[in-house]
């Protein structure tokens, strides 16, 4: 779906091979959107008396890190020389669990949505041919309709919501409900 709004500069991930490989990134050059569908990462598991706390490795977090801050990064490129550059992406996840990062600052980097009403035998098949019928011309107004479905939500682009500290006065909290 998301491909259809955003259309070449869009990019679907993977946790399995996003970072195997030296060249392996050269893909995340030029691309704006990011999406890593139906994220499910290792649980933490205990091997006798070691505990191993799944959710990502090392290499994952760091460039999501790079990318996520707007930090210059090196990517290989095949044939050709290193690419150094700010790659421009947003990322997005879906998951139906909290991930596991193994991060104490890479989930202050995203914005958490909640969606409490599931689709689950009620879904639009005709969803993904509806919009990719749509013109050019008309795209403003799906943006739009994206837009105004956010709108419930009280979290701003850094997950924390304004919340009232004494009279006149307002600091950020975390968004308790959506940030875990």
């Amino acid at each position: 779906m998301l491909g259809l709004l955003v259309g070449k500069r869009y990019i679907a991930l993977s946790f399995n091979n996003w970072v195997q490989g030296e060249n392996s990134q050269e893909r995340l050059i030029g691309k704006t959107a990011g999406v890593f569908p139906d994220v499910r990462l290792k649980p933490g598991k205990w091997y006798g008396q070691n505990y191993d706390g799944g959710g990502l490795d090392h290499q994952s977090i760091e460039l999501l890190l790079k990318l996520t801050s707007g930090d210059a990064a090196s990517f290989g490129r095949k044939y050709i020389g290193a690419w150094t550059g700010i790659v421009p992406i947003k990322i997005a996840m879906a998951s139906n669990q909290v991930p596991n990062f193994n991060d104490p600052v890479l989930p202050t980097r995203f914005v958490k949505l909640l969606f409490e009403q599931s689709f689950l035998d009620r879904e639009d098949v005709n969803l993904k041919l509806k919009l990719a019928g749509e013109t050019p011309r008309h795209r403003p107004t799906l943006h739009g309709s994206l837009l105004a479905s956010l709108r419930p939500w009280p979290v701003n682009p850094t997950g924390f919501r304004p919340e009232a500290q004494g009279p006149g006065r307002r600091r950020s909290q975390p968004n308790r409900s959506v940030c875990p």
